[in-house]
């Protein structure tokens, strides 16, 4: 039984700790704190505690919303792409006009003019993994200021012929104008910062120019680095933590998760520490806020551990416990803003679960990732606007490859004239006239003939044409796009029925579907990690310091129950995850073979096929 005399002190405790955040006057405060610790409530008391309008930042867009919703009195909130385009709408950077274009897939033309002129070596017909890694290289040379290796300035510099900007090098132009005009750095009574530890060098560098003006409060946890891809380390929450400059202070208690997901990853950390992993990882207490999670704790006392026989047993596994949750506890979700529902794991397996749920729940959607593709669409949008704007046609010969491309781009950049100049006159023509033909129907001066023909020619469907049409552009489809790795949402939560319909229909709980990397930012009433064998969860034995930072994260996502789903067979024998080895002790293993997945009851209501 959970007593006063062990709630009390909780309470005390995390009081105490939140007030000596707030109250400090420290110049430079840092929280090393793990998951749903409070954070925000954090920066929401010492916000007040600064009065007026001070900065918030962090890493994903996701988080970025969180604390925009949050802290919607007290500060401005952006990621670091937000805070660039806010702070470069103010400052036009050195060698764009004011009407620069933001276009998040200019990336992709930028190395490849890389290879045209030299500064990379690319391979006459490079697949999408060589080019990738070509790719990654140049957002890398950026994400750690690498300027010895020459690309960023090339970079720029091509950023200055099309007049755009991609989303990192728009954060590394605000860097560098910050850098040589030190006036240009905002001030504010406080910035505070959140997911230190996802920040890359450049990230860390415009932090360290707001702290020179600023007051800063900032918070991190190295337990949950997972951007080493793109250049972020968790040397750096260690190294500020550390810093005789710095004040370093913690948030005890955790109350999101319960009991036995803490001390699950409290179990975690010790066998990873055992096997030389987390090298100079920050210690710090992860407790379970017993005033707000004894409940759930008592109603959830051990984790899944789920050993399916066969893949194919995982998704009615998952719908069967989907079907069990009580509409109270949907409702409750649904009040608290997060999902009913957190599905979390590697391909195939998370495309196998979410395939089986659509036979269960209909409104179920595919939506494809995050992705930033190249389209035909940008290119005439961008020329019925400007007939001669090298960005529109650099998109158009990079999809079309007309003879002669590579010479016309090369001599084009050289010269610093317009790429059209440089293109044969039948091709000018041919697309100039598609271009114009969109701004007529974007005006309204088109038929449906016209529009039929216009969306042939474009690719696309009639119906989706109407909504290019009426959208405001690149800059506009950017602002929806999202950090790579964000969740994929797989089934969203229809409109709740009011009036007497509510009594007759059962209240639907939100599904989100997400890769390991995408949990960040998110938690749910229940969560199932689906795919955790070994080879895939983790990819490698023994398992590396990402690997395991992304079992911390999948792990505390979770607000009341936790499944982790194995199994035995997909495609060839697999063995269950190490990391359910690790955590024996939290959690009760359940069998799924053919002799019981009959017994699974799945929620027969909304089945659509047998």
């Amino acid at each position: 039984m959970v007593t006063e005399t062990i709630l009390d002190p909780m309470i005390a405790r995390r009081d105490g700790a939140t007030q000596a955040i707030v109250s400090s006057p420290h110049h430079c405060r840092v929280v090393v704190a793990g998951p749903g610790t409070g954070k925000t409530f954090t920066f929401k008391k010492a916000l007040e505690q600064r009065g007026g309008r001070g900065l918030a930042l962090t890493f994903l867009r996701l988080l970025g919303e969180d604390l925009k919703a949050s802290l919607a009195s007290q500060a401005d909130a952006f990621t670091f792409h937000g805070f660039a385009r806010y702070r470069m709408k103010a400052h036009t950077p050195s060698g764009l006009t004011s009407a620069y274009e933001l276009y998040p897939s200019l990336a992709t033309l930028e190395t490849w003019d890389l290879g045209l002129l030299g500064v990379l070596k690319i391979p006459s017909n490079p697949g999408p993994k060589v080019f990738g890694r070509l790719r990654a290289r140049v957002e890398s040379s950026m994400q750690m200021l690498d300027f010895k290796s020459g690309l960023p300035d090339a970079i720029l510099s091509l950023g200055t012929y099309y007049d755009a900007v991609a989303f990192s090098d728009l954060v590394l132009r605000m860097y560098l104008e910050q850098k040589d005009d030190p006036s240009l750095i905002p001030t504010y009574p406080l910035v505070v910062v959140d997911e230190y530890q996802d920040f890359s060098p450049l990230e860390v560098a415009i932090i360290d120019q707001l702290r020179s003006k600023s007051d800063v409060l900032i918070a991190g946890d190295d337990d949950q680095a997972l951007y080493a891809f793109r250049e972020a380390s968790p040397d750096a929450i260690r190294a500020l933590a550390n810093d005789a400059n710095a004040e370093r202070h913690e948030l005890p208690f955790c109350s999101r998760c319960t009991a036995v997901v803490v001390e699950a990853v409290a179990s975690t950390l010790v066998q990873a520490r055992a096997i030389g992993k987390l090298p100079g990882r920050l210690e710090k207490p992860f407790e379970c806020y017993l005033p707000s999670k004894a409940e759930d704790s008592a109603a959830h006392p051990k984790i899944f551990d789920v050993r399916c026989t066969s893949g194919s047993y995982m998704g009615p596994y998952v719908a069967a416990k989907i079907a069990e949750i009580p509409e109270s506890e949907i409702a409750e979700a649904k009040a608290g803003g997060y999902p009913t529902v957190l599905v979390i794991g590697p391909a195939p397996f998370l495309g196998n679960v979410g395939e089986y749920l659509t036979n269960y729940y209909p409104e179920a959607q595919h939506k494809p990732g995050n992705g930033l593709p190249v389209l035909p669409i940008d290119g005439y949008r961008l020329l019925a606007r400007d007939p001669s704007s090298n960005l529109g046609w650099r998109i158009l010969v990079h999809l079309l490859r007309p003879a002669g491309w590579q010479e016309a781009v090369r001599s084009a950049i050289q010269s610093g004239q317009p790429l059209v100049a440089k293109l044969a006159g039948e091709f000018r023509a041919d697309h100039e006239a598609v271009a114009r033909q969109f701004k007529a129907a974007r005006d309204g001066q088109v038929d449906e003939s016209g529009l039929q023909e216009l969306s042939l020619r474009l690719g696309v469907e009639r119906d989706a044409l109407d909504e290019l049409l009426v959208r405001g552009g690149t800059e506009e489809e950017a602002e929806e796009a999202g950090r790579e790795g964000e969740p994929v949402t797989l089934m969203g939560e229809e409109e709740v029925p009011t009036g007497s319909e509510a009594a007759d229909e059962k209240l639907q709980p939100t599904i989100l579907f997400t890769s390991l990397l995408g949990a960040k930012g998110l938690s749910a009433a229940y969560v199932f990690v689906v795919g955790c064998s070994n080879g895939h969860f983790p990819r490698t034995l023994p398992p590396d310091d990402v690997e395991i930072c992304e079992f911390l994260v999948a792990l505390s996502r979770t607000r009341k129950a936790c499944h982790l789903v194995s199994c035995q067979w997909l495609g060839g024998p697999l063995s269950h995850s190490i990391f359910l080895d690790w955590i024996a002790g939290q959690t009760q293993v359940v069998r799924i073979d053919k002799r019981n997945v009959g017994t699974l009851a799945l929620p027969d209501a909304l089945n659509t096929s047998s």
